[in-house]
C-alpha cells in the first residue's frame, strides 16, 4: 500500500475558520498527501468570514474504504460545535482511531471540546491540538509527522 495514498480529511461545517483550514490543506497537498474537504452536508459551506468552499464530499459520500491517516478539525466555534455534536463525526473519528490515524484540532476548534469532548476516543495521544502554536508551525509539524509515519511504514 502506498502510504501517500492514505486520505487526510478536513472536516467543514458552517462557520469554519477559513484561513487555517485552507493553509493546512494547501501545505498537506503540497507535501504530496491526498486531502479531501468533507462537509457535514452536501453543497457549499460558508466560513466564518463569508468565504464559500465546495467540499469534495459530504460526510455521507466519503468512501467507506478510505484509510484515513488524519482528520483536521478547523477552528470556528460554530463549526466545531456542529461537528462535535454530530454522531456521524464521532463514528468517523472512532474509525480513524481504529486505523491508528490522528485527529488535529485547530486552535479555535478546541473550546467546544470541553462540553462535547472527545472522551469516546480511548487514546488521547491520537489527538493533536494546535494550542497557541501558529498555524505555519502546526501545519509543518503535521506534514513532518505524516512523512515520518509514511517512511516508517515502508
Amino acid at each position: 500500500m502506498n502510504v501517500f495514498s492514505q486520505t487526510i480529511v478536513a472536516l467543514l461545517a458552517p462557520g469554519f475558520e477559513e484561513g487555517s483550514v485552507i493553509y493546512c490543506t494547501d501545505r498537506l497537498r503540497d507535501a504530496g498527501f491526498r486531502v479531501s474537504l468533507v462537509g457535514l452536508s452536501a453543497g457549499i459551506m460558508n466560513g466564518i468570514h463569508g468565504i464559500a468552499i465546495q467540499p469534495d464530499y459530504s460526510l455521507e459520500q466519503l468512501p467507506a474504504e478510505s484509510i484515513i491517516a488524519l482528520v483536521v478539525v478547523p477552528g470556528g466555534r460554530l463549526c466545531a460545535s456542529a461537528l462535535f455534536a454530530d454522531p456521524r463525526v464521532h463514528r468517523l473519528l472512532a474509525r480513524v482511531e481504529s486505523q491508528q490515524g490522528k485527529v488535529a484540532v485547530l486552535s479555535s476548534g478546541e473550546r467546544p471540546l470541553t462540553p462535547a469532548g472527545l472522551s469516546f476516543l480511548s487514546d488521547s495521544s491520537q489527538i493533536l491540538f494546535q494550542g497557541s502554536e501558529n498555524i505555519h508551525r502546526f501545519a509543518s509539524y503535521l506534514v513532518q509527522m505524516l512523512q515520518t509515519n509514511a517512511l516508517s511504514l515502508l
